[in-house]
């Protein structure tokens, strides 16, 4: 019969309030696996509430939304911002949700091999080099014209990045990496 909704699905809906931003899922989604959310939600620990009535959960409630995506799906779409990437893991781990912490490790250290930089050796090469290491850039590689390949960072090249000035005609380009912080394991 057209309008009625007594056969159809209902969800026990709930808003729960995470640091102050407010968020409707259902307990089937907060209870999924063995994590923080689902022994908080599962009847056995008693939850503060918000002036509202709302659970209330004493956490930074900006990425409280990929927690919760990844819960319905088991995949988010993650952030390519290392620093929010590292708050993530933070809340990921507080939450207890290995896979999510896995995907966000994996993230990271993909965003730490897009670190790197190229400075070709023609016009202006010197200016672009000392402006990248005031910059807390560090000179790691070189790439030869005759070799081809990669030339570890050799005592020319120290010299190179303390200042002296030291060029080498077969240098095509030099290679730079900024370091990031640790990944949390």
């Amino acid at each position: 019969m057209a309008g009625d909704t007594s056969s159809s699905c209902t969800y026990d809906m709930m808003t729960i309030n995470v640091g102050g931003t407010t968020y409707v899922t259902s307990r089937d989604t907060l209870l999924k696996g063995e994590t923080m959310l689902s022994k908080m939600f599962s009847g056995r620990f008693k939850i503060g509430k918000d002036p509202n009535g709302d659970p209330f959960i004493d956490r930074d409630g900006t990425h409280f939304r990929h927690i919760l995506n990844y819960l319905r799906s088991g995949r988010c779409s993650l952030p390519q911002d290392v620093t929010i990437l590292e708050e993530l893991q933070i809340e990921a781990d507080y939450y207890q949700i290995s896979g999510l912490s896995y995907l966000i490790e994996l993230e990271l250290k993909k965003a730490m091999r897009m670190q790197y930089c190229k400075v070709l050796c023609s016009g202006d090469w010197i200016g672009q080099l000392n402006y990248l290491v005031d910059k807390g850039w560090e000179i790691y590689k070189f790439i030869t014209e005759t070799e081809s390949k990669y030339r570890e960072l050799d005592d020319y090249g120290k010299q190179l990045k303390n200042g002296i000035g030291w060029y080498d005609t077969q240098t095509q380009c030099i290679l730079l990496k900024k370091p990031l912080p640790p990944i949390p394991l």
